[in-house]
């Protein structure tokens, strides 16, 4: 309760003489540092995308098995489908696992999947636009959501206090 209290003084600036935070100037400030925290995880992410794509080769691999699995969706499971492919020209890798999954069933033992595979870090992904930038791209849009609200306000503020100086500065 006395922590309650205390994060309530602060919020209204009693303790550093500051002018009260309202509600709202404190969600707008959440609002800020949420985008800064998701726009750097979308940077790591991106970072960390170019340098799996600068060591990894394309090719088409051959699934040889597809493994299930078991995931949580509400409140129950459902079946996950993991193909495993065969690596041609690999030495000591009989088979790798595919970084994706299918709730249906449409990975074939013998079918062809084009796959990114890189063997420093024996990580194998497959070729689609969302398997590669997927999470890169949701962080960035999601940091750019959190950060249009800060934004608007403030030029907002300075609109208003634009149109009350008659635009002198």
């Amino acid at each position: 309760m006395a922590a309650v209290v205390h994060i309530k003084y602060f919020a209204r600036g009693a303790s550093v003489g500051l002018k009260p935070m309202t509600l709202k100037k404190l969600a707008l400030a959440t609002c800020l540092v949420v985008g800064l925290c998701l726009l750097l995880i979308a940077g790591y992410l991106f970072a960390a995308e170019l340098s799996f794509l600068h060591r990894a080769t394309a090719l088409e691999a051959t699934i040889v098995e597809v493994r299930t699995d078991s995931r949580g969706k509400g409140k129950g499971s459902v079946p996950a489908y993991f193909p495993m492919v065969e690596i041609p020209g690999s030495v000591g890798v009989s088979k790798v696992a595919v970084e994706t999954f299918s709730e249906q069933p449409v990975y074939r033992v013998g079918d062809k999947i084009a796959v990114l595979w890189d063997p420093a870090s024996l990580r194998c992904k497959k070729n689609t636009f969302v398997e590669k930038w997927g999470g890169f791209t949701l962080n960035f849009i999601l940091s750019l959501v959190f950060f249009f609200f800060p934004l608007l306000h403030y030029w907002r503020l300075n609109r208003s206090s634009e149109a009350t100086d008659g635009g002198q500065p």
